[in-house]
């Protein structure tokens, strides 16, 4: 075999490439001369065999020549390619718009909420909504006689079971199965008989307590007022008033200046110039009594959100429906 023969092949091999326009053609050229049983490796097992003097200058020329073959396909590969991911396409049409959803404003609110309390050391519990009435009632020093027991308040699904009417009752079981000391919030959903503008049968509640020694009415007022000013931006004025709840003693409950008359009188505020946010307190030594902790060593402060109530205040939305009506062009505002 001659040196001229070989570079003849290449030849032949260049003149078949350029009519290939196609990955398929490039595979099967590729198989064809450079394959297991290609061309030039029946060169190759040849020029093995062959005792000419010449042999190891024939071995370099096939070994240039497949050099040359295999860029030759890979440059091929690369421009089928290029031409494959060349997309025709206009670009004066007008592009198409997606609604892109977001957090639900009640979902917002209570990350808001979370987000302030974890930097005060809260850890966060959802809890059960079906509990029973010893947790939901009777461990929280209510009496038989509470109003809030009534089948016209409270959802029964039989003598014992009910959907819980506050987030209170996972105080009753993190302090029965929790190490003290300890602060959780317990956040989630509520049921109660109840429906008109400001209120639905359901509704999210968010429950922080502390279990500690030496826990006073001062730590709870900074707390609370923390965390109001945190989430009203610092435009609020507020206001502690006592009040009753059977579960704190002393209770109090948070007012703060009315957002829609500026504390001049509406009908949102019922003429007082003040709008009810919270409610909160010391925690029942009777409480702590039936959870097996010492009234005289811990203590505890407590508070009760409602989230409904702290987003239609921040947000100025006057019907609370709205948040579970599902309406787009309401929920596109946040």
């Amino acid at each position: 075999m001659k040196e001229l023969e070989i570079y003849d092949l290449l030849n032949v091999f260049k003149k078949e490439i350029t009519f290939i326009n196609n990955i398929s053609d490039i595979n099967k050229i590729n198989s064809l001369y450079l394959g297991k049983n290609g061309k030039l490796n029946k060169i190759f097992d040849y020029l093995k065999k062959e005792n000419s003097n010449n042999k190891t200058e024939l071995l370099k020329t096939v070994n240039n020549v497949k050099s040359e073959i295999l860029i030759l396909i890979n440059t091929k590969k690369s421009e089928i390619f290029n031409k494959e991911s060349i997309i025709d396409f206009d670009f004066t049409i007008p592009k198409n718009y997606y609604n892109v959803g977001s957090m639900h404003i009640i979902n917002k609110t209570i990350t808001d909420i979370k987000k302030f309390f974890n930097i005060f050391g809260f850890k966060c519990e959802n809890g059960i909504e079906i509990d029973n009435k010893y947790n939901n009632f009777d461990a929280l020093n209510m009496p038989l006689n509470h109003p809030s027991r009534n089948l016209q308040d409270t959802f029964y699904i039989d003598d014992f079971f009910l959907l819980r009417t506050h987030t209170s009752n996972m105080q009753i079981h993190l302090m029965k199965n929790k190490m003290l000391p300890m602060r959780f919030l317990s956040c989630g959903k509520v049921y109660r008989r109840d429906y008109d503008l400001s209120h639905t049968p359901m509704f999210h509640q968010i429950e922080g307590f502390i279990i500690e020694t030496n826990i006073s009415l001062s730590n709870l007022k900074f707390i609370l007022l923390e965390f109001l000013n945190f989430f009203f931006n610092n435009t609020i004025i507020t206001k502690f008033r006592s009040s009753y709840f059977p579960f704190t003693e002393p209770s109090f409950e948070v007012d703060i200046k009315c957002f829609y008359c500026s504390g001049i009188g509406c009908s949102i505020c019922k003429s007082s110039g003040w709008i009810e946010i919270l409610g909160c307190g010391l925690i029942h030594p009777n409480i702590l009594k039936e959870c097996d902790i010492d009234p005289f060593i811990y203590n505890g402060l407590a508070f009760g959100i409602g989230v409904e109530r702290l987003a239609m205040i921040k947000y100025k939305i006057n019907d609370i429906k709205l948040f579970f009506e599902n309406n787009i062009e309401f929920l596109n505002q946040f």
